[in-house]
């Protein structure tokens, strides 16, 4: 049977081929960013966040300027969730709302995490207590330009 069969010769070795990735200016981005925010639109911010690691300090600016907790309910989930402070977008924070619950004082944890609230600039402690008060040997963060107390 006098068939013969060739072998097709492989290429030893396979360049890959450079995929040119089209790149959008940071400035760009960060337009496109700040508009999404100015419209409230925090979804389509956190989606934009998983998108690229240079989007992400522009998102956490918006997605983090306001925040709001429930003391004693929700405060300590952030606390956990960001144990490292250099790791917390809490620097991001601008405008600070904490709800107080049945005390009529600053949650000392609070005060003591409150280093990581380096951007904090307005603070509202709001509660079902009058005559809120804060410890005397505690002080709030210095970029704290506002602090407003009520019920």
């Amino acid at each position: 049977m006098g068939s013969e069969i060739s072998e097709a010769k492989v290429p030893t070795s396979v360049e890959p081929k450079t995929a040119i990735t089209p790149r959008i200016p940071q400035d760009i981005t960060d337009e496109i960013l700040d508009h999404l925010a100015a419209d409230s639109d925090l979804g389509s911010l956190r989606a934009c966040a998983l998108v690229s690691k240079s989007w992400i300090p522009s998102c956490q600016q918006h997605i983090f300027h306001t925040v709001d907790f429930t003391w004693p309910k929700n405060m300590d989930r952030w606390f956990n969730t960001f144990p490292v402070p250099e790791e917390s977008p809490a620097h991001h924070v601008r405008v600070l709302y904490i709800l107080i619950e049945g005390v009529s004082w600053l949650p000392e944890e609070f005060l003591e995490h409150s280093p990581q609230f380096t951007g904090l600039r307005r603070l509202f402690l709001l509660g079902d207590s009058m005559g809120f008060r804060l410890p005397s040997h505690r002080r709030l963060p210095e970029s704290v330009t506002s602090l407003t107390i009520g019920t």
